[in-house]
Order: C-alpha cells, then sequence, then structure tokens
C-alpha cells in the first residue's frame, strides 16, 4: 500500500456528504412508513419479547435481532412510525459507510465518496428504509461482509480478520438467516487465493472461524424452529411459484386441474415471465401440498427437482433473470415503491386481526409532499440500468479474478453473485430478494470507470513510466 500523506481539506467531499446528510434528512421527514403483512409479523414479534407467549407464538423462521432492535427503539424514544423508519435508515447508512470503504480498495476518497452519494440517492434503497422489513438491514450486513472479506485478502487472511468476517456472518444470520449464504463464497476465496505459505493452516482457520463456528452458533435457532415447519411453506411456494411441477403431475392430486388454469392465466404470450406463476394464484395450493412436504421438506424439494429436473432449471433461469433485472408480473419492489413515493400518510397493508387494529392505533401518521418525490422517481430507471450494468461487472470481475489471480476482484463479485444465485437456485423468486445487493451493485460501474480511467492513463504514461508493462489491474489498488 502507498504512503498515505497528510488529508487536506477537500470541498468537494465536504459538499457530497453534506448532500448525502440532507438527502437522509429529507426523506426521513417526507416519506411515509410501509407496513406489510410481514411487517406485522416482526412487529407482532417485537412486542411479544419478554412476554410468556414467546415460546408459543413466535415463528423461528424469522430470527429475532431486527425485532430487539425494534423494541429497544419503542423504549427509548416511542412508538411511532418514526421509530420505525429511524431504525432502517440506520442500517442504510451504515451500508452507505460499507459502500465507500469498499470502492476506497480501488478509487481515491473523492470517487468513493461519489459512489456512497450513488448508494444513498437510490430509490429503492431509500423505499426500503421506509418498509419495516429486513431488507434495509441485509443490505448493510452484505456490505460489511464484503468490506471484511476484502479486508482479510488485503491482510494476507490473518486470523483476526477471519473471526470478524465469521462474526458477521453469524450476527447476519440471526438478522436474517440467508445472509448465512454469505459464508460458503467467503470460504471459496479463502481456499483459492490464501497463500502458500502455512496454506494448510490458514485454510483450517478459514473454515473454523467462517463456516463451522458460525453454524454451531446457529444450531439452536434452528432446533427451535424445526418443529414449527414453517421452510416447508417456504419450499412449496417456490416449486409452484416457477411451475416445476407439471399439470398432470400426480403430486398435486385433486388441484390439477385448478393448477393448470392457474398456469395459463399466468402466461403472457404464450410463456411465463422471470416471477412465474402469479403470487396470487400461488397461495391457493399450499394447503393440498404441505402434508405431502411436512417434515421432510429439503427431501421432498429434491424428489421433487429429481422427478422434472428441466422444469426445475427452467425456474432457475427464470428466477436469474429476475434477479438480473429482467422484470415479471409481479413486483414487491415496484408496489412498495409506488406507494412510498405517493402516499402522504403511513400505508399500513392488511395483516393478522390480533395486530391490524395495534398498528393503525401507533403508527398511522401523516407527511408532506413535493418535488422531493417526483426527483426520486425519475431515477429509478437510471438506477435499474446502473444495476444491471454493475452486475455485468461483477461477472467480468470473478472471471478476470479466477483467470489473473486477482483475489481482491472476486471478494467484491463472489458474495453477491452467490446470493443471487442461492435466492435462484432455491426458486425464492420474489425481486425482492434481491435488495440487500442491489445498492451495493449500482456503485460497481462508478468504480470500474475510475479504475478504467487510471489504466487508460498508465497506457497513455501519464503516471510515470514506472507504471509501464505492469499488469494492468495491479493498477487498480486503493490510491490517496
Amino acid at each position: 500500500m502507498p504512503q498515505h500523506v497528510k488529508a487536506s481539506f477537500d470541498p468537494t467531499l465536504v459538499l457530497v456528504l453534506c448532500a448525502i446528510l440532507v438527502l437522509t434528512v429529507l426523506h426521513f421527514l417526507g416519506l411515509p412508513l410501509l407496513v406489510t403483512y410481514d411487517g406485522h409479523l416482526y412487529l407482532d414479534q417485537a412486542l411479544m419479547l419478554g412476554e410468556p407467549r414467546f415460546w408459543t407464538d413466535w415463528h423461528f423462521l424469522r430470527t429475532p435481532i431486527l425485532q430487539l432492535v425494534t423494541r429497544l427503539i419503542f423504549e427509548l424514544v416511542g412508538v411511532s412510525s418514526k421509530s420505525l423508519i429511524f431504525i432502517n435508515t440506520i442500517f442504510g447508512l451504515i451500508g452507505i459507510f460499507c459502500c465507500y470503504k469498499i470502492a476506497r480498495f480501488w478509487a481515491s476518497r473523492r470517487v468513493a465518496t461519489f459512489s456512497a452519494l450513488v448508494v444513498a440517492l437510490n430509490p429503492l434503497l431509500i423505499t426500503y428504509q421506509h418498509t419495516y422489513l429486513t431488507e434495509a438491514g441485509s443490505f448493510a450486513f452484505v456490505s460489511l461482509v464484503t468490506f471484511l472479506l476484502l479486508n482479510a485478502v488485503e491482510s494476507g487472511f490473518r486470523v483476526r480478520q477471519l473471526i470478524w468476517l465469521g462474526t458477521a456472518i453469524t450476527i447476519g444470520y440471526y438478522f436474517r438467516p440467508t445472509l448465512f449464504m454469505l459464508s460458503p463464497p467467503a470460504l471459496v476465496c479463502v481456499f483459492l487465493f490464501a497463500p502458500k505459505r502455512n496454506w494448510l493452516r490458514v485454510r483450517a482457520q478459514a473454515l473454523a472461524v467462517i463456516f463451522i463456528l458460525p453454524f454451531v452458533a446457529t444450531v439452536p435457532w434452528r432446533m427451535l424452529g424445526s418443529s414449527q415447519h414453517w421452510e416447508d411453506t417456504q419450499i412449496i411456494f417456490g416449486l409452484v411459484n416457477q411451475a416445476v411441477f407439471p399439470p398432470d403431475s400426480p403430486m398435486l392430486g385433486s388441484a390439477s386441474e385448478q393448477y393448470r388454469a392457474s398456469l395459463e392465466r399466468s402466461l403472457v404470450n404464450g410463456s411465463l415471465t422471470s416471477t412465474g406463476i402469479m403470487d396470487g394464484e400461488v397461495y391457493q395450493f399450499l394447503g393440498p401440498l404441505e402434508p405431502q412436504a411436512r417434515g421432510h421438506s429439503e427431501k421432498w424439494f429434491m424428489q421433487v427437482v429429481s422427478s422434472y429436473p428441466w422444469r426445475y432449471l427452467s425456474g432457475v433461469t427464470r428466477g436469474a433473470l429476475l434477479f438480473a433485472g429482467i422484470p415479471g408480473q409481479d413486483s414487491d419492489n415496484n408496489v412498495f415503491l409506488q406507494r412510498v413515493m405517493t402516499s402522504e400518510k403511513s400505508i399500513i397493508l392488511p395483516g393478522p386481526a390480533n395486530t391490524q387494529t395495534w398498528v393503525e392505533e401507533h403508527l398511522l401518521e401523516t407527511v408532506g409532499s413535493g418535488l422531493f418525490r417526483d426527483f426520486l422517481t425519475s431515477l429509478v430507471s437510471p438506477y435499474v440500468w446502473l444495476y444491471r450494468l454493475g452486475l455485468l461487472c461483477l461477472v467480468i470481475f470473478v472471471a478476470l479474478s479466477l483467470f489473473r489471480i486477482q483475489p481482491l476482484l472476486f471478494a467484491l463479485g463472489a458474495p453477491t453473485l452467490w446470493f443471487l444465485a442461492y435466492h435462484a437456485l432455491t426458486l425464492f423468486s420474489l425481486d425482492r430478494m434481491a435488495v440487500p445487493v442491489i445498492p451495493l451493485v449500482c456503485t460497481v460501474p462508478v468504480v470500474a470507470c475510475a479504475v478504467l480511467a487510471r489504466i487508460l492513463m498508465s497506457i497513455h504514461g501519464k503516471r510515470g513510466s514506472k507504471t509501464r508493462g505492469r499488469n494492468v489491474l495491479e493498477i487498480a489498488t486503493r490510491v490517496d
């Protein structure tokens, strides 16, 4: 790493940081809260903490950190819509800071700060900062784990950095279980790029602190949830949603004709879109299929996949297209964004009867309107294309990392790409499943342009003769 020179006042940096602060205050005060059905469940769980009904009413598919934070905020500042928006706003700011730190592995402070502004302006991130779900917090954890993995790579995979990484993955699981899926790409990164000296010790340490210990730490919660069979419902939903069952499958039983009709209603120009069968059509099949999967849903999933492998691969492909930014008929992201950007009061969607009245009494508040919303709405389309370009960059980066042995590029791209691939492979094809990585991906083109500019400058000799003849990817290192 180059020697750092004494920092000097940079008005551009100050201006961008002030813009991020003003933007945060504007959307915090000017946009409403959105509570979905799942949001009702999270709120109910936050309120049941410390009560006897915790052991009977808690859905152990949902891990407890968001609910603990919510209860703490309620105790400190009271119950209001702004309390919930504050929680996800802080998570968003943590993710923005991590994206800045990630960009600093390749870009100058000025470019990295600009990339942070790109994240802060993302209308989808702002939408989920106002939606009481785990997406904004998951973005913070994905960005944190990516930064810690980059830091571990730069340190030569020292055990201290690996411990920090494993700790973040473990805590991430207790925020949202699928964040544990960041462990495999981190482990693969160590196995591929750890230094040859002490190669066995380094890999053994990584296996222990990145995978084994986090897995063991999650076992108690998994055991609590094993008797509730909530994973059965998720697995059935994915199989039906992506039409893995043919209409004449004996597994459908008496629901066969109803399934065929739902499938036909979901076709667009004779084929399914990236979201498969429309969500509203899927839920009616959960009941008939649930007895077959109950208690051994993972084994049953593999049985269905082995029975209809080509239909499964078609479903995975549609899910991959959805996460690559190709829209389908259903879109939680578009629905939530439209509601948050247009409503002048809290949006309370229908929830369980035992929470609906409480939520409406405590969280229904009015906010203002103005040109700020129109400005954010105008950014939606550019950010969709920025996301697609960022994904393409990450695929190229991972390929280059394997070809030219560049571990930093692998560490940047592998967690995000595997996180999306995991949801495609498990047929969990809801576009909001990609939200935890979307803001980070949107910064990649900005950093890539900065790196490309320095490479072109070096080729033309503007960085001095010492850079000529070097591996151009080596120029993509941290600079001040």
